[in-house]
């Protein structure tokens, strides 16, 4: 049996509040806000749509930085290295991240 979306992402987070940025913190990508910095840890869901994501640039161990969120916790605007990316909501619930500091990404020039 499949488990529960719902009660899985609301399921607490564990954070160490030592440093800025909770070490070792696994949830989806979907629960990330704008501005957020992590590395992908796994794909989940069919595997059309993993074999798509990883065709965008969402492996396992990339780093990726969110852009941009929808309200409502609708799509989100992704960079994964010099790509960008949109993502629905319910794609981005299939790939879990760890959270990463934002100091450890590089801003893209802007054209």
């Amino acid at each position: 049996m499949k488990p529960d979306r719902d009660t899985w992402e609301s399921a607490p987070v564990a954070c160490d509040s030592v440093g800025s940025v909770p070490c070792c913190v696994v949830c989806p990508l979907s629960q990330l806000e704008r501005g957020a910095c992590a590395r992908v840890v796994s794909l989940a869901g069919a595997p059309r749509l993993r074999r798509k994501l990883m065709a965008l640039g969402l492996r396992p161990s990339a780093d990726l930085a969110v852009l941009g969120r929808a309200a409502r916790h609708g799509a989100m605007e992704l960079r994964a290295g010099t790509v960008h990316l949109m993502l629905r909501a319910d794609e981005a619930r299939d790939v879990l991240v760890e959270l990463t500091p934002t100091d450890t990404h590089h801003e893209l020039p802007v054209l």
